[in-house]
């Protein structure tokens, strides 16, 4: 069960979204060290954070991709917005439908 809502999680999407965080705290993070502000290691430490879960919200999808769930291949979007398709979806309606 928790493999299938983990599936159902748009880990590209929400990658993107933490390295959009992680260059706004970089962005920060150097402001701080610029006005020598005591917010500097908090900073600093929050966009590792960001980053970190970029790399690895790209790491997991990728797992995802590499490992098949009950013998299936997956078929993988541009759009990361999209869920992907199964590869034999075209065996599955000429089953159901022909």
């Amino acid at each position: 069960m928790l493999k299938n809502n983990l599936r159902k999680i748009p880990f590209p999407f929400l990658g993107y979204v933490f390295m959009l965080l992680g260059f706004l705290g970089l962005g920060s993070f150097v402001f701080a060290l610029a006005i020598r502000s005591g917010w500097t290691l908090t900073l600093c430490a929050l966009t590792v954070a960001a980053f970190a879960s970029c790399v690895g919200c790209f790491y997991v999808r990728a797992w995802q991709i590499s490992t098949r769930v009950g013998g299936r291949g997956w078929t993988l979007n541009n759009d990361p917005f999209r869920p992907d398709r199964e590869r034999d979806g075209r065996s599955l309606y000429l089953q159901q439908y022909r």
